[in-house]
């Protein structure tokens, strides 16, 4: 029986050794502990204290197309579940004026990977630059389509463009990576399209749209403003 006892109390002080570290034992520590926890709930004050704030619709609807018609140069992740391809593409793209350029950089479909679609405002180039050739190239007036983000940006300006928002409401979002600011429209059918803008670049960090039907979304993993493109980025390729 002592030796149990003497076992036992052997493994209680290991234990104890053990997490002994992982708690604050002097004054230091507990000071550290407080600050963290003052912090803590000053974070989950600010973002708890946010609620969405009614605002104009038609104004707020300008303010969004501004947002998305920017010159700009972004990755874009993009979910729609509903597709015929599924699952998720990342997108590089470049909008600056009438121009535009798109590049498909992931893809669950392998065929898609690599396709490119460049616009100069009037004409229109189809092509994979991974194995750009003459008969990969494909002319045509602008606009055309690279489903399915083409068709993702389409849904998005209809709505932009559709006068009938009902309400509108905005909400303030911090976060330890990022402050924005959530606007989201909602139509009369009950479709909501909600931005998420960057407080101080006023470009689009996320974007969702979620019908009776579906929830398609959009997340940049970069998004900067357009100022300067390289010259030949929206033209024919190899002029």
């Amino acid at each position: 029986m002592q030796k149990l006892l003497a076992f036992a109390r052997g493994k209680h002080a290991k234990a104890r050794s053990f997490c002994t570290p992982l708690l604050p034992n002097n004054s230091n520590g507990l000071t550290m502990l407080r600050v963290f926890m003052v912090f803590q709930l000053i974070f989950i004050g600010i973002v708890a204290c946010q609620s969405f704030q009614p605002i104009e619709p038609i104004s707020t609807q300008q303010q969004l197309q501004e947002a998305w018609q920017t010159n700009q140069h972004a990755v874009w992740e993009v979910d729609w579940p509903t597709t015929p391809i599924g699952g998720t593409v990342v997108v590089e793209y470049w909008r600056f004026d009438n121009q535009y350029r798109f590049e498909i950089l992931e893809a669950t479909s392998a065929r898609l990977v690599g396709e490119t679609l460049v616009s100069d405002g009037d004409l229109t180039w189809r092509y994979n630059r991974l194995k750009l050739d003459k008969t990969n190239l494909t002319e045509t007036m602008s606009p055309a389509r690279l489903s399915p983000v083409t068709d993702m940006f389409s849904l998005i300006e209809k709505r932009l463009n559709q006068s009938a928002s009902i309400s509108a409401q905005q909400q303030i979002t911090s976060t330890l990576s990022e402050t924005s600011e959530t606007i989201e429209l909602i139509f009369a059918d009950q479709t909501r399209l909600i931005f998420w803008l960057g407080l101080k670049t006023r470009l689009p960090l996320r974007i969702k749209l979620i019908t009776s039907q579906e929830t398609i979304s959009l997340k940049a993993q970069s998004n900067e403003s357009l100022t300067h493109p390289l010259q030949g980025l929206f033209g024919k390729p190899n002029d």
